[in-house]
């Protein structure tokens, strides 16, 4: 029996009789011990014995009648735990002894007769003696107390600590909940101060689910999720104490994003490093008395996702215009704007909407702006505006096509509110509003238009002076919902809008503000990605998104390979002709020089201290990368110094932090962040920081990026296998090998590959086989390498280059230098196959292609062109 039966849980709730004594037989059946039974009434029963209750067993008080010190006695059914399983549970446990004060690890081990009168009870039952602790667990605190945010932290960190310890002695607790976080005052005996009295401890109990960390098991969760979902019943437990939540609104708002980023698919975009979580709580902590003198203080690295900066003001105050591909987006013309988490795809969207700049001109002024009612843009959030509303749709074959109508019709009414609300706020503002000219009058001409496409009525009864306008964006807004229930309940919904609506809308702005007929609405829909918004739902949108007319027109961004341009009836949207696509990771590698790189990472980090108040500036606290601020410099002292003894400083500098700038503006700033704590940098630090800290910084950020590979679903441990090859094949070639004809070590950090015909290189691979396109497909999408546009191949007009270039945040993590000079030439489709299965292999041939005549037989029938370009 694996776990109790229903009649033996009926029988420990109902305050069962239990003798007076517990005695446990040793394993071996050499000795017993005999306990105490302590918490029983006159008759015998034990009363509460349902809060001790688990899936496997139960839980008595005990006392040792010779020594007097009180135990818990752990009775589980014997299922699993034969003897070769309790001595490893033993092992494992032993373990935790040093980091006792973080866990209730059991003494001993030993079987005891079932409670007599206990139903199903055939067989001796395990039983794990333990130290009793006096307390309540989490879960009985969540349901008496109001929790204050001193308690919310520290159990926080205290639980963090527990499986980032657990982690390091290669174990997980496997059933991690509130109700194994046990809160335990610190005993009488150890209370010197009348502060003693109040202090509470936090430990984890119950680990007899303790399992090797790789062993794979049957639960969807694992400790880490369980950390989440512990946050997550904390702040629930905040947040019904209103006197707490109304009282710190910044602190609340900065815990939920702080659990915001933890379940981010890709966390390693805000925490690469696991210590830095636990350094966000500290400042968390930390910052929640200041926060009541000034909530707005800014630090300079918070907020590294724009989807955090709830602040219009900061945002503008960090955006970086001379972002090089910045131009192209602004061109008027419908975009599709992809490229690496954390590129700032968000941050240029929401910079482009007009809402953004309302009320801030003077900034705006002050820093030589163009006026920013130059154009109308309106921003939409697939995250915050659609959210998961029509995902659930698309989980049933066929249920979004016949939903089709609904589907665009909240759509669309997502997009007229988001407008309405954007015309109503720039109409209250006095400057923005002499640009725009608009007027009430105007007003109830777009409302009747919009209120003539609905059979029931619309507006509703406005009590206030508040703007028409927006009280009717509300009003639209309360019709989505209506509709979203339509769906849940799968009922009908007869008021559908034409996929030509917003087209209607946007004209009939043009026919009453003058301002519309010169200037179109752009519409800015952000994380318009497959994870967000699936395929079948896009399919559907796309015929309004993509739709031809004079009066408007969307720009979307979207992760790589997030879009699907088809469309519900099976034509396919032509890029060039449609759409343009601006890959900010692609355009980073190939369109940007050094000195342009630098000059826009300064400019990032200048910003971001600027607004936080701090002293301190990036010309100052990083500083040059001389000698190494040109990469062949770099590469040849790693030639020189790289396999000798000693500890070498060399990935430092703004030039290096440049070079480590993909398009990915959260990854530099999150090696800043770095920089700033190995260096101590405080608010009035102006001193630069150690060449040694700035190196560790840039090499750790670099390896928890190399190691998050292996968790990424699917393919993450062949990816891992792929890069770590390609990695350290090229690095051998860089330091080992053959020297190109200028002298210089070869620095290979790209493939190229001559096609003979347009078609993509993911859809060649899936000719092949369908498992290679996808792998494909997904080491572009996580940007372990960035495609480049196809080139013109040198063998012909008619033929096509694929490049793919390794992603410049792992090259430290390799010890590379941090720039491409060559390439590995790959011959055709089939020697790229052999790249993806059997990387082992196409790295052997890369190290003896560029041996030098020294070193190993040169490989015969060579895999790679000698490439110097």
């Amino acid at each position: 029996m694996d776990a109790l039966s229903e009649a033996q849980r009926n029988w420990i709730d109902g305050a069962p009789i239990i003798p007076a004594t517990l005695t446990v037989r040793a394993l071996d059946g050499q000795s017993t011990h005999t306990y105490e039974v302590l918490d029983r009434d006159a008759e015998g029963r034990v009363h509460g014995l349902h809060k001790r209750r688990g899936w496997k067993g139960f839980v008595l008080r005990v006392r040792d009648p010779a020594t007097h010190e009180e135990f818990a006695a752990k009775l589980a059914v014997p299922g699993d735990y034969k003897q070769p399983r309790l001595e490893q549970e033993l092992l494992y446990t032993s373990k935790l002894r040093p980091a006792k004060s973080l866990f209730v690890c059991p003494m001993s081990v030993g079987l005891s007769a079932p409670p007599p009168g206990m139903p199903d009870a055939e067989e001796d039952f395990v039983c794990f003696i333990a130290p009793w602790v006096t307390g309540r667990t989490l879960e009985q605190y969540l349901q008496e107390d109001s929790l204050e945010i001193d308690f919310v932290c520290s159990v926080a960190m205290q639980v963090l600590r527990a499986i980032t310890y657990l982690k390091r002695v290669e174990l997980k607790h496997d059933d991690l909940h509130v109700g194994n976080v046990m809160i335990s005052q610190v005993p009488a005996e150890l209370a010197l101060l009348a502060d003693d009295e109040h202090r509470l401890e936090v430990s984890i109990i119950d680990l007899g689910s303790l399992k090797p960390s790789n062993q794979t098991t049957s639960k969807s969760r694992d400790d880490k999720i369980c950390f989440v979902q512990i946050l997550v019943e904390l702040y629930n437990g905040l947040h019904r104490n209103r006197r707490v939540a109304s009282s710190h609104p910044h602190f609340m708002r900065r815990f939920l994003q702080f659990i915001e980023k933890l379940v981010d698919e890709d966390q390693a975009r805000h925490f690469p490093i696991e210590n830095q979580i636990a350094q966000e709580l500290q400042v968390l902590q930390r910052e929640l008395e200041e926060v009541e003198i000034d909530e707005s203080k800014f630090q300079p690295f918070e907020a590294i996702s724009a989807e955090h900066l709830a602040d219009d003001a900061t945002l503008l105050e960090l955006f970086v215009e001379t972002l090089p591909w910045m131009q192209d987006i602004q061109e008027r013309k419908p975009i599709v704007l992809t490229g690496p988490r954390g590129c700032g795809k968000s941050m240029i969207f929401r910079y482009l909407a007009v809402r953004t700049h309302l009320g801030l001109r003077a900034q705006n002024a002050e820093r030589g702006r163009a006026s920013p009612f130059d154009s109308f843009g309106v921003y939409i959030s697939c995250a915050a505006h659609l959210q998961n509303n029509l995902s659930w749709l698309a989980r049933k074959e066929g249920r979004a096509e016949q939903r089709a109508h609904e589907i665009a019709t909240y759509f669309q009414l997502i997009v007229a509110r988001e407008l309405l609300k954007s015309l109503g706020m720039a109409y209250a503002d006095s400057v923005a509003n002499r640009a725009f000219r608009l007027d009430e009058a105007g007003f109830d001409n777009i409302v009747a238009l919009i209120s003539s496409y609905f059979s029931r009525p619309v507006e509703s009864a406005r009590l206030t002076n508040r703007s028409r306008i927006l009280h009717f964006a509300d009003d639209l807004d309360a019709l989505r919902v209506q509709l979203h229930g339509t769906l849940l309940r799968d009922g009908e919904w007869n008021d559908h809008l034409p996929d030509t609506f917003l087209a209607d809308l946007t004209g009939k702005l043009g026919s009453v503000f003058p301002y519309f007929k010169r200037h179109q609405v752009v519409f800015l829909l952000d994380d318009y990605s497959s994870n967000r918004v699936q395929e079948e739902i896009q399919r559907i949108l796309n015929k309004i998104i993509f739709e031809r007319v004079p009066t408007h027109y969307f720009k979307i961004s979207c992760e790589k390979f997030g879009f699907d341009p088809g469309d519900i009836d099976g034509v396919t949207l032509e890029e060039t002709r449609e759409f343009t696509t601006i890959d900010a990771g692609s355009r980073a590698l190939a369109d940007v020089d050094d000195h342009a790189a630098k000059r826009f990472v300064t400019n990032l980090i200048d910003r971001r201290l600027s607004r936080a108040g701090w002293a301190g500036r990036a010309e100052k606290l990083i500083g040059s990368s001389e000698p190494y601020a040109d990469d062949v410099q770099l590469a040849s002292y790693i030639r020189e110094h790289g396999s000798t003894q000693g500890r070498r400083y060399y990935y430092h500098g703004l030039h290096a932090l440049g070079r480590l700038w993909s398009g990915d503006t959260a990854t530099v700033l999150q090696i800043v962040r770095e920089m700033f704590v190995k260096g101590s940098v405080q608010r009035d630090t102006t001193a630069p920081i150690t060449k040694a800290a700035q190196h560790e910084a840039i090499v750790s950020i670099s390896k928890a990026f190399k190691e998050r590979v292996d968790g990424l679903h699917p393919f993450g441990a062949l990816m891992a296998k792929i890069l770590g090859q390609y990695g350290a094949a090229v690095r051998d070639v860089m330091v080992k090998g053959r020297l190109n004809s200028a002298k210089e070590p070869y620095r290979l950090y790209r493939l190229e590959m001559t096609k003979d015909e347009p078609r993509s290189t993911i859809a060649l691979l899936r000719d092949l086989d369908p498992e290679l396109g996808s792998l494909a497909r997904e080491l572009l999408r996580r940007a372990i390498f960035i495609e480049l546009q196809d080139s013109r191949a040198k063998e012909g007009l008619s033929k096509q280059t694929m490049r793919w270039e390794l992603r410049r945040i792992f090259n430290p993590a390799f010890g590379l230098s941090l720039k491409r000079d060559s390439y590995l030439g790959v011959r055709d489709i089939e020697e790229l196959q052999t790249f993806l299965t059997a990387p082992e292999r196409f790295a052997d041939r890369a190290r003896m292609s560029y041996a030098t005549k020294s070193g190993a037989d040169r490989f015969s029938g060579e895999l790679f062109e000698d490439t110097d370009d």
